[in-house]
């Protein structure tokens, strides 16, 4: 029997399961989306009616109560051989993923606690943002689009996604690696071109770059985006335009103690 801290559950590029590191192949989309289900409240219990109304999509047939013990003995016999077919537990009204099976979701979450609390070093956590670069650039529960359970939480995990490439793209700045940061941040922005914190690093890392143009134009972008709602940009946009169009004066250079001109 495998320990459950060698087991975890990807859920930020596809759906995915490593045992070791090692990734196993999880056959069927019902297989995948149970197991998503499960691991997105991974540690507590998920009800059999929130299981069959989530991964049948509310259209579980004649009996959704049997399908999804079904449904749960092919998840468990594709883990069993592999020593883990306890990480899947029943309880008295649902199954749950058990308490000890990691996500990529954790990950991710720990780091950007780390990076916001400044506990660890910039390159500490330049290399911890690199070793997650796939988790934070992937497609969230990729593959499950026609489930509505798993478009919503698409939803929150590319929020998450977005406040990661934010993080990482601090530290690269930090690191001096403004160009890495401008490649991660490009595809963030496209997938959340309102989110003023993701764009207010952009400026910072095209300002890095001496793109000052550029950086006005991502700032005007943002405020023709938000004005079609009603809403205008926050400070920290407003302060980083006026930065760029208005730059503090050259502080004069002093001259070296004991210097004397020509005569």
């Amino acid at each position: 029997m495998v320990d459950v801290s060698m087991v975890e559950v990807r859920l930020l590029d596809g759906v995915r399961l490593l045992v070791g590191g090692t990734e196993v192949e999880l056959r069927g989309d019902r297989t995948r989306a149970l197991l998503a289900r499960l691991a997105l409240d991974r540690g507590s219990a998920v009800s059999r009616d929130v299981l069959i109304d989530d991964v049948w999509d509310g259209a579980p047939g004649k009996s959704g109560a049997g399908a999804l013990r079904v449904q749960v003995k092919r998840l468990r016999d594709q883990l069993s051989p592999l020593g883990i077919g306890h990480v899947i537990e029943t309880t008295p009204d649902g199954y749950r993923l058990v308490e000890g099976v990691t996500t990529d979701v954790d990950t991710v979450e720990q780091a950007i606690a780390d990076a916001t609390g400044e506990q660890a070093s910039a390159a500490a956590l330049f290399e911890r943002f690199t070793q997650l670069a796939r988790a934070i650039r992937g497609r969230p529960l990729d593959g499950l689009e026609d489930l509505f359970f798993a478009v919503a939480a698409a939803g929150r995990l590319t929020r998450l996604q977005t406040v990661a490439a934010t993080s990482y793209a601090r530290v690269c700045l930090a690191e001096g690696r403004a160009e890495q940061a401008e490649s991660l941040l490009v595809p963030a922005m496209g997938r959340s071109p309102t989110d003023e914190g993701l764009t207010a690093t952009y400026i910072d890392v095209l300002t890095a770059l001496g793109r000052n143009r550029d950086a006005l134009a991502v700032a005007h972008r943002l405020r023709s985006e938000l004005a079609e709602v009603g809403l205008v940009p926050g400070d920290d946009i407003l302060q980083r335009e006026q930065a760029i169009l208005n730059p503090a004066p050259a502080a004069p250079v002093p001259v070296a103690a004991g210097l004397t001109g020509r005569r």
